[in-house]
């Protein structure tokens, strides 16, 4: 697989620490402060876009408190900053062309960071975590295939009050969105859908999806000025995809084991690409050491792999990784 540019690189690494410096601010930098003279007296009042379109005016304070000038004057820097982050993030989608999330998928998960979602636990898995991967380990990733074309965002949440802090974001984007009872929805899971079929769900944790999240990393997603956003790590996601595709079955289950299969390929060729295979092996073993139904997952989805070279050179990356974090192959099947 090829590298992102070292450029590019050095450009996501600021991208990220601009982020991560950020001090906290109620107001939205797409917003403005405008101010408003009343008899001589000076007002602050700041405008925001509303949920219905138009713009909403909310009262800050006179200019004579001080307090009311420092926020005018950081608003002024913080914006300043979010265009320069624009600029690097139009320059990573449209030159580096790295992957960016659907404008209403993006708008949405960054109401949800802002609102605090993924600091209390929750995690984006399936598209959008893959969508976050290139930018993490620095290489062009492909498109892959995914079981259902409809567009949404989906997260394993492990709070109770997350379904009403999302529900709450929701609204302000667009109030036709509404919690959905569907056929086949596990227990515990939370499904809103808007009238253009639009969904954003909510999955309690699995003894497998709780594998997958474990230890979860933070990662940029290249919408408008830079998100942070919680992602399993990519090892995780690999490892689990491969079982997954040994797990899939039923009338669409060939189609289903490709899908899985396809993308627990692509971040296992990626990670040894850029010389990972200490993470992947380590993530390979805590799946492995489980219990003996994931092991049998494992060897069939290894015994899926059709193409012998590529099964052949992923099992090579897994031994030396093993090697490397001091720990004995020939332990783990199939890799002995």
């Amino acid at each position: 697989m090829n590298s992102i540019d070292f450029v590019f690189r050095i450009m996501l690494a600021e991208l990220g620490q601009r982020i991560a410096e950020l001090p906290d601010c109620k107001f939205d930098t797409e917003g403005r402060f405008v101010p408003v003279t009343v008899k001589g007296r000076r007002y602050w009042y700041f405008d925001m876009r509303g949920a219905r379109g138009g713009s909403v005016r909310k009262y800050v304070g006179p200019d004579s408190d001080e307090t009311v000038r420092q926020l005018v004057t950081q608003f002024r820097e913080l914006k300043t900053d979010a265009s320069a982050r624009r600029k690097i993030v139009r320059m990573l989608t449209r030159d580096a062309k790295l992957p960016a999330p659907n404008p209403l998928a993006g708008k949405i998960i960054r109401g949800l960071a802002e609102a605090g979602i993924f600091r209390r636990g929750c995690v984006l898995i399936e598209q959008n975590a893959y969508e976050c991967f290139a930018a993490f380990l620095g290489v062009e990733l492909p498109k892959v295939p995914w079981e259902n074309n409809r567009a949404g965002i989906s997260m394993i949440s492990h709070a109770a009050g997350d379904a009403v802090t999302v529900e709450e974001v929701l609204k302000t984007f667009d109030r036709s969105f509404a919690r959905e009872d569907r056929a086949g929805k596990r227990q515990g899971n939370v499904l809103f859908v808007n009238n253009s079929g639009f969904s954003i769900e909510l999955a309690a944790a699995t003894l497998m999806t709780a594998y997958l999240v474990e230890d979860p990393a933070a990662a940029v997603m290249l919408y408008k000025s830079g998100i942070v956003v919680t992602v399993p790590r990519p090892e995780r996601y690999a490892v689990h995809e491969l079982m997954m595709s040994a797990r899939a079955g039923g009338n669409q289950g060939s189609s289903e084991r490709e899908y899985f299969r396809t993308r627990a390929l692509v971040i296992m060729q990626a990670m040894l690409s850029v010389r990972r295979q200490m993470d992947l092996a380590e993530a390979y073993e805590a799946a492995w050491n489980r219990n003996d139904t994931w092991r049998g997952f494992i060897e069939r989805g290894i015994k899926l792999i059709d193409d012998m070279h590529l099964r052949t050179s992923i099992l090579e990356g897994l031994t030396q990784g093993m090697k490397d974090i001091g720990h004995d192959p020939a332990q783990s099947r199939p890799l002995d």
